[in-house]
């Protein structure tokens, strides 16, 4: 039996993994910059930067670890398969890291299937800006190769001077390890968030939601709604188009997160597709609970080398139960959060997770992308009012805000 586990990245989007490997009697040891609020689930952490590759070599060496697992996070899950890969110990797909952390590789490799995707260059200098501009004659983005939560992303209008543009290659750049930007076409269109999960290549459906957004370009993700009653055929499309982007893709086995925009004419675009679980509670407590899957376990026993036996839902049997993520907003930059009660919020009928995103005593940031967000929040419930009237009560008598 697996003994030591090695958890890289240990941050608060983790704790629900982490707590469900704990209670099964496995030893942890967890890798993060900083301690994590659950240090008693921890036999010991180590401050470690989570790609310093070498040091995480010896860890794995000193402590004996069996297996190393991560989630939510693409650099993370780069780590932990480029050095489970190192060790011998079980994988998840070494290559399926590399193009989850690779949207310009992504963008290659489906460029080769029957799948719709924007059309896009990888920028190598302006002059690839200027030409590609040119030949859309519509809006763009440009974005890093290899960041998430939206950061680093600029829309631009066909109007957009060249200041502008010069301003979104560099934030692009600013936020991309590898320092290389795509600019791609821009689609207008619904976003969805398409989940599954993934064994010996067999893919089950766990979740679909609709993404609503705000912000120039509809760049920033505020609000992700799971409907009980979603359309039947719009499931079904949705799953067979997640199942296309897993094989062409090459994924196998763990997470599957897919985002894809829904078109005026009801064709499906994806805009990017990674091997890990969506992370602010996603895929370890709203796809659990939406679902009714124990996915924090099914991850255990791939990486553990466990037997693991999915039972096959058919499209037109699938379903899943009301949820909501949202990421209200406290107010201005000349507001200052002060004081807030975490288990009063816990408390409330249909919350089901809370973060503060935010920090006390400093002022509110505008929200631009999943870094400036003030706080999330996941609901058992999809119904509008409900989701309004959960936030007002919480901003009106869980903060102290002025």
């Amino acid at each position: 039996m697996t003994n030591n586990i090695l958890f890289i990245n240990t941050s608060w989007e983790q704790e629900a993994l982490v707590k469900t490997i704990y209670d099964k009697g496995f030893n942890i040891f967890g890798i993060s910059k900083n301690a994590p609020s659950y240090l008693s689930l921890l036999k010991k952490h180590i401050s470690c930067d989570i790609d310093d590759l070498s040091t995480i070599i010896k860890i794995v060496k000193l402590y004996e670890i069996d297996s190393i697992i991560s989630d939510n996070c693409d650099y993370s899950l780069l780590s932990s398969e480029i050095i489970s890969d190192l060790m011998h110990l079980p994988m998840l797909s070494l290559e399926g890291a590399k193009i989850s952390n690779n949207k310009f590789l992504q963008r290659k490799i489906i460029e080769k299937h029957n799948i719709k995707q924007p059309k896009y260059k990888l920028i190598e200098d302006f002059e690839d800006i200027k030409n590609f501009r040119k030949l859309i004659n519509d809006k763009t983005l440009i974005k890093p190769i290899d960041s998430r939560g939206s950061i680093g992303i600029t829309f631009l209008d066909i109007e957009s001077k060249e200041d502008e543009i010069s301003n979104a290659v560099a934030l692009a750049l600013d936020n991309s390890p590898s320092k290389k930007c795509l600019i791609e076409e821009y689609i207008s269109g619904e976003l969805l968030t398409i989940d599954g999960f993934l064994n010996k290549n067999f893919c089950l459906p766990v979740a679909i939601a609709n993404r609503e957004r705000v912000s120039n370009g509809l760049i920033l993700t505020n609000k992700i709604i799971y409907n009980s009653k979603i359309n039947k055929k719009l499931a079904s499309k949705c799953i067979s188009f997640l199942k296309s982007v897993a094989n062409a893709l090459d994924y196998k086995y763990g997470h599957i997160h897919c985002e894809a925009l829904l078109d005026k004419n009801n064709d499906l675009f994806l805009v990017e597709c990674t091997n890990r679980g969506a992370g602010v509670f996603t895929s370890s407590i709203i796809n659990p609970y939406v679902s009714g899957l124990d996915l924090n376990n099914f991850l255990l026993k791939i990486k553990t080398s466990s037997n693991l036996s999915l039972t096959n839902i058919k499209s037109e049997n699938f379903e899943q139960k009301d949820a909501s993520l949202i990421f209200p907003s406290l107010g201005g930059s000349n507001k200052i959060i002060y004081s807030y009660d975490y288990q009063k919020i816990l408390e409330l009928e249909n919350v089901l997770s809370f973060r503060l995103l935010s920090k006390l005593g400093r002022p509110l940031p505008t929200p631009k992308d999943g870094l400036s967000r003030h706080f999330a929040i996941s609901l058992a419930t999809s119904n509008e009012q409900e989701i309004n009237e959960t936030i007002e009560f919480i901003i009106s008598n869980c903060f102290n805000i002025r």
